[in-house]
Parts: structure tokens; C-alpha cells; sequence
């Protein structure tokens, strides 16, 4: 089913205007001949192009690629479809080109495909719709009947290049610090308090004990320092008393 074969709600209000529009040539007509006047005719003409031209914008705007279908909530149909690719809409000059998601369904008992067209958006989704999946809306009752669900799609694409380009993406939050309860903050700090007191009291043991042993080196050293100092003039002195009586 491709979406160029249904009737969607622009292509019908085309074909009202267009009814209307000879409705009202018509009695212009029959009017002009039985008061044998065309002046009635011109009148009705002009409401008549009018409506013409109404109902042929609505028709062709109706009948391309990607327009949304009027869907009715019973008896409402979903499958599953695959991207195909984007395609372009040729546009007159001044108009602006859209672009238009396509996809395909194949069934999975007879083997059958069948494509689906988005409606129009203004800019290119990207590359990256290709391959992904989609839902797609169906109204069994008329065929042509269907809307492709592509604003799931669009999103996670979005999500995916924020990602990408290292962006948090839009409406996510940042995860919360667990919060503790305040046994276990008034426990940390009295370990924390502990720990630094102890670290305090081993560095004030470790000076003092290091200035006691500097103290007692320098002690020991003043007094061998003294007592070596005794023995040299003890042997000195008797030394000199034994050259003096062998003179």
C-alpha cells in the first residue's frame, strides 16, 4: 500500500470545493437561459473559479507524498516498519523543499512489502533514521488510511548525537549524591577526628623522642670527649715527668 493510492482529508475537501464550484455554475447557467440573460452566468462564474482553484491546491496538496491520513480510532491497526531512506519533495520555485521518511513493512505469512511515507518536515532527519524501526497506524476499513509515527524516532536520534558530541541530553538531570543519614556523617567525622589526633600525637612522640636521642648523643659525646681529653694530659704530664729525671 503506497500512500499515493488513499484519499486523504485535504484531497476530500478538494473534491467538495470542486462539486460546489459546479453546482454553482450550473444554476448560473440555468438561470442565464431562462431569464435570457448571461449577466447571471458571470456572476456565478466568478465564486465558481474561485472554488476551482480552492479544491485543486487541496487535491494536489492532498495527494503528495507524506500527507497525513485521516485515521479512525476503531478498529485501528499498528505494525512495525523499517526506515528505507529520506526522501526529497520537488518543489516550484519559492516553495519550500520538505523531506518525507520512508519505510517498509513486509509481512511476515505471505512475504508481501509495502511502503509508508512520513508526513513532510521541514529539515533533513539525518542519515542515522535509516535501518531503525517505527510504528505505523492503519485503518483497515479504507484503504490509503495510515500515519507513521516518527516523532519517537526523531527523539532518539536527537538523543544520540548530544550523546555523541559528549551534550547531557535535553531534560536528563544529573545523577544525586546518595544522601546519608546523619549517624553515619556524625561517624565518619569522629574517625576522621580520631585519625588526625592520632596522626598528631605519633608525629609530637616521634620530635620528641628524636630530640631526646640527638640530646643524649651530644651528652655522651661532651663527656668520652672529656674523659679523652683527662687521659691525653694524664699521659702527657707523665710523660714529661720521666724525660725531666732521666736529664
Amino acid at each position: 500500500m503506497n500512500s499515493n493510492n488513499g484519499y486523504g482529508k485535504n484531497t476530500l475537501i478538494g473534491g467538495a470545493l470542486l462539486l460546489a464550484s459546479l453546482a454553482i455554475a450550473a444554476i448560473g447557467v440555468i438561470v442565464s437561459l431562462r431569464t435570457g440573460s448571461d449577466r447571471y452566468f458571470l456572476i456565478a462564474s466568478i465564486p465558481t473559479a474561485a472554488l476551482i482553484v480552492a479544491g485543486g491546491m487541496k487535491i494536489r496538496r492532498g495527494m503528495l507524498m507524506g500527507e497525513n491520513r485521516l485515521l479512525l480510532p476503531a478498529g485501528e491497526q499498528t505494525i512495525t516498519a523499517e526506515v528505507l531512506g529520506v526522501t526529497r519533495s520537488l518543489r516550484t520555485a519559492g516553495e519550500k523543499t520538505t523531506y518525507c521518511i520512508v519505510v517498509r513493512y513486509k509481512d511476515p505469512v505471505t512475504g508481501r512489502e509495502e511502503t509508508f511515507s512520513s508526513r513532510p518536515l521541514d529539515s533533513y532527519p539525518g542519515k542515522e533514521v535509516i535501518g531503525k524501526t517505527v510504528t505505523v497506524r492503519l485503518d483497515p476499513g479504507e484503504k490509503g488510511k495510515y500515519v507513521v509515527e516518527i516523532d519517537p524516532l526523531l527523539e532518539a536520534v536527537k538523543k544520540e548525537r548530544e550523546l555523541q558530541a559528549g551534550i547531557a541530553p535535553s531534560g536528563a538531570r544529573e545523577p544525586e549524591a546518595p544522601k546519608e543519614s546523619a549517624e553515619k556523617s556524625a561517624e565518619k567525622s569522629a574517625k576522621k577526628s580520631a585519625e588526625k589526633s592520632a596522626e598528631k600525637s605519633a608525629e609530637k612522640s616521634a620530635e620528641k623522642s628524636a630530640e631526646k636521642s640527638a640530646e643524649k648523643s651530644v651528652e655522651e659525646n661532651a663527656e668520652k670527649g672529656t674523659e679523652k681529653s683527662v687521659e691525653e694530659s694524664a699521659e702527657e704530664s707523665s710523660t714529661g715527668g720521666k724525660n725531666g729525671g732521666t736529664a
